[in-house]
């Protein structure tokens, strides 16, 4: 267990499942709470104990034992707060690259199963007396759009076999002569890394749709300017922004702009390489894509 500073902070938290080279960004993006960071092999009397002390909560990330975290809350009276890289997890500004962070007291929004504070920012949040923010938002959603496709290539993100059959059909479906693609994740590379994200940037050069389950790939793809198709239930489809297999009752339709308004400027926070927590609309945008032709970083 390593115990961060800011003994001065007015909450305390124990951080678990997040890797060790993030550590220092977390600890900058959320400087109110003075923190502890638990290994991914903590001992659980070890993590227990540091629950132990009074008024501290548990932020615990999607790479945390369940099971871990089961056993060292139990009895213990200790508020969680589901921890995750943001929905849009990295940015890029001339030689800078930022890595972005949410907190979410209600559930993960990687669980499209559980409702989370997103769903109810998405659902609730009142932008239309926010001008100021609307625009940096629409700057910002502008900046995000990469290059128009120089084909009509279908792209599949699916995390494993039966995924790609599955989503291959609805591909199949609606691509006429278009060709298939996949795109392939794997369990020892997390999507929210940057070199994925700049893979599955460069990955969609020659494809203009995008078809997907649940992966937050397709929102990186839709924000990048691309159709998606959805066959799930993640929190950002059944807004208006995607083509959606699965009926979804929201309350209101959103744009981009209004996406990126919730889930990059009032939810998400974003901290650069010195530890710096910077403002996404200053001149910040998706890593740069390789040109056809041209070497990748």
């Amino acid at each position: 267990m390593r115990w961060g500073g800011r003994p001065d902070a007015p909450y305390r938290a124990v951080v678990f499942g997040l890797e060790e080279d993030m550590w220092k960004r977390f600890d900058a993006a959320y400087p109110e709470y003075e923190k502890t960071f638990a290994p991914k092999n903590v001992h659980l009397g070890e993590l227990r104990g540091a629950l132990s002390k009074r008024h501290t909560a548990l932020i615990f990330f999607d790479k945390a034992s369940k099971r871990h975290v089961d056993i060292a809350t139990a009895r213990l009276k200790v508020p969680i707060v589901y921890g995750s890289y943001a929905p849009i997890p990295q940015l890029e500004k001339a030689e800078s690259d930022a890595v972005g962070f949410l907190l979410d007291t209600i559930g993960n929004w990687q669980n499209a199963r559980r409702p989370t504070e997103i769903d109810v920012f998405l659902e609730h949040f009142n932008l239309s007396e926010r001008a100021a923010l609307m625009q940096d938002a629409a700057a910002l959603a502008a900046r995000l759009q990469i290059a128009p496709a120089t084909g009509s290539d279908r792209l599949i993100v699916a995390d494993n076999t039966a995924d790609q059959t599955i989503l291959g059909q609805h591909a199949s479906a609606a691509a006429g002569s278009a060709t298939m693609k996949h795109f392939e994740l794997h369990l020892d590379q997390p999507w929210y890394r940057p070199e994925i994200i700049l893979q599955f940037l460069n990955s969609l050069q020659t494809c203009d749709t995008i078809i997907v389950r649940d992966s937050a790939l397709g929102l990186v793809a839709r924000l990048a300017g691309r159709s998606v198709i959805v066959i799930g239930r993640p929190f950002w489809a059944g807004y208006g922004l995607s083509n959606d297999i699965l009926s979804f009752k929201r309350r209101r339709d959103l744009d981009a702009d209004a996406m990126v308004a919730i889930i990059m400027l009032i939810l998400s926070r974003y901290v650069d390489e010195t530890g710096k927590v910077i403002n996404p609309t200053d001149g910040w945008s998706f890593p740069s894509v390789s040109q056809p032709g041209s070497a990748e970083r």
